[in-house]
């Protein structure tokens, strides 16, 4: 997992947990070679001779310590995982003989910490590399230098069966592969469906009234009958933090364009948004809603405390939110609550609503099934090439990575049919209704001052595991949103397709991340006054122009230049 900022014990579960299951057969299965056969690099070849003399295996015959880099979390500081003593690290130790000593970063200097190892070759054995700044690009250069091992190198792929049938299994991270070249190990997310921001609505009103929402036009009837009958609401709401960005994140995916620059398969080009007449139906549709106080019109600077208030009181019942806590606006949202997972009735995923009648529907989000994050480098000066690549591809072991992360098998969880499951008497669950505690207060509890939670050194994230673990909270309502949620995902017309990978050089990604930032701020803050009723709708010609005199053609031929 990423470790985030944990507001709810709900939300960290489904993150904490989020582990391989969709891919666990590539991951364990006989290894297939993705791509060509690689070339050699000429300044790594030490470890090739090591491991073909020594044909290392876990637990090295002598122990050896590894530096591992990674920035501390914005908010939280170190992560708790990556700290000496953590029992994730002390087992994976005594599993490979490889003890890891972190180094975290403070976020407030790490680009600049990590661009100085970078340029004077002063790297660890082991970094992660996700808030360095550095981009495709960056990396790839760096490895063809031999700053970074490219883990595809024919010397390794003995060393990382599993890793390769991950590559195999997944085409997004297929397409990181360049030039016979892979640098890096990367986190793969290969089931996003937990993760995507659905529309979730109170199905129970929409059951009462006979109300209907296959197409927008329909939900905005369907709106105004809501509102009739409940004239104190503002049935569509969102929340947005006071970030008109924010606000905007998802209205115009819904009416299938963006709020930047993206890949649009229907068009097989990159475009810039807020230019397409899609983004004006969008913003033509959402001035409707305000005018008639069918949304807040305070949404703008809506909290999410205030919004999921009004989902409380009934003020709202429609909305965009993130799927793995659809269930927190329970009136009691609390494992201690008896009734817990049974006080509501709201919590059905929505599937979005064709754009025209008899056209295609909506997009849920830019995220597309499979997620792949920044990967963790290798210095290729380490003097222990062999053996992290051995580590890294360890944690692509989903029973591995439980175990560094959620305590001892047979005693804090275990494989019963087929379904990971909490064994500990003390953790109440479905098939546990006896328990004591949640598993947040029994981890605390035996692992006192210590995070358990999956640690940021495994290589695959999937939900589905703690599907099995947790069985979705309890909550038959719950749980039948999360299958549903799934099914509008797996029917491929609801979410936009992998965006192409794209690779700037230094100086072009620089230029164009600030030629992004330019036009998003401009574009988003036209579009709430429209919205708003403080511009006429014909300003978004005006717009339009404007934004191709701030450079969105430009910023659209950098992005297929990149892309080639």
């Amino acid at each position: 997992m990423f470790a985030r900022n944990r507001k709810s014990s709900q939300i960290c579960l489904i993150l904490v947990l989020a582990l391989l299951v969709s891919v666990i057969s590539g991951c364990t299965g006989q290894t297939t070679t993705p791509g060509s056969t690689t070339k050699s690099t000429t300044t790594q070849t030490t470890s090739a001779t090591t491991t073909a003399e020594k044909k290392l295996s876990f637990p090295l015959e002598e122990k050896i310590t590894i530096e591992f880099v990674i920035a501390e979390h914005p908010t939280q500081g170190k992560y708790s995982w990556a700290s000496d003593g953590h029992p994730g690290f002390i087992w994976l130790e005594e599993q490979t003989n490889i003890k890891i000593s972190t180094t975290h970063i403070p976020v407030s200097n790490v680009k600049d910490k990590m661009n100085l190892m970078l340029q004077t070759n002063d790297l660890p054995d082991l970094m992660q590399t996700g808030d360095s700044g550095w981009t495709l690009s960056d990396i790839e250069k760096a490895g063809e230098k031999g700053l970074f091992v490219n883990v595809l190198d024919d010397q390794y792929r003995e060393l990382i069966p599993r890793y390769l049938a991950l590559i195999d299994a997944t085409p997004q991270l297929k397409g990181y592969v360049y030039n016979d070249s892979l640098y890096g190990f990367y986190q793969v997310d290969p089931n996003a469906a937990p993760f995507v921001s659905y529309l979730v609505y109170r199905k129970d009103l929409w059951d009462q009234y006979n109300l209907k929402n296959d197409t927008w036009d329909e939900l905005y009837e369907s709106l105004k009958i809501l509102k009739q009958n409940n004239p104190a609401s503002y049935p569509f709401g969102f929340f947005s933090q006071g970030s008109s960005v924010t606000a905007l994140m998802y209205g115009p995916v819904s009416f299938r364009s963006g709020t930047s620059i993206y890949f649009n398969h229907d068009k097989n080009d990159w475009v810039y948004g807020p230019t397409e007449d899609n983004y004006k139906m969008f913003i033509e549709y959402y001035t409707k809603l305000y005018s008639e106080e069918l949304i807040n019109p305070d949404f703008s600077n809506m909290t999410y405390e205030a919004w999921s208030e009004s989902w409380i009181k009934s003020q709202t019942v429609l909305g965009f939110w993130w799927s793995a806590s659809g269930n927190w606006f329970s009136p009691n949202s609390t494992s201690k609550n008896p009734n817990y997972g049974r006080d509501k009735e709201w919590t059905e995923a929505l599937r979005m609503p064709s754009v025209t009648a008899g056209g295609p529907r909506g997009w849920l989000s830019n995220r597309s099934p499979t997620n792949v994050y920044a990967p963790k480098v290798i210095s290729g000066k380490s003097k222990y090439i062999p053996q992290i690549m051995m580590l890294m591809d360890f944690v692509c072991d989903v029973e591995n990575v439980i175990n560094m992360s959620y305590g001892e098998k047979g005693a804090d969880w275990d494989i019963i049919d087929g379904k990971y499951r909490w064994v500990a008497p003390e953790i109440k669950t479905p098939y546990n209704p006896t328990g004591t505690m949640s598993y947040t207060e029994y981890f605390n509890k035996k692992y006192p001052n210590v995070y358990m939670g999956e640690a940021n050194m495994s290589v695959i994230n999937d939900a589905q595991v703690s599907y099995d673990m947790s069985d979705a909270f309890a909550d038959p309502d719950y749980k039948q949103f999360l299958e549903e949620a799934a099914m509008y995902v797996k029917d491929g017309s609801t979410l936009t397709k992998p965006q192409p990978i794209t690779r700037f050089d230094a100086a072009d990604s620089e230029e164009q991340a600030q030629l992004k930032t330019i036009l998003d701020t401009y574009a988003s803050e036209i579009t709430i006054k429209i919205i708003m009723g403080q511009l006429p709708i014909s300003e978004f010609d005006n717009m339009k122009a404007k934004l191709k005199e701030l450079g969105s053609d430009k910023l659209v031929e950098m992005y297929r230049k990149a892309a080639e």
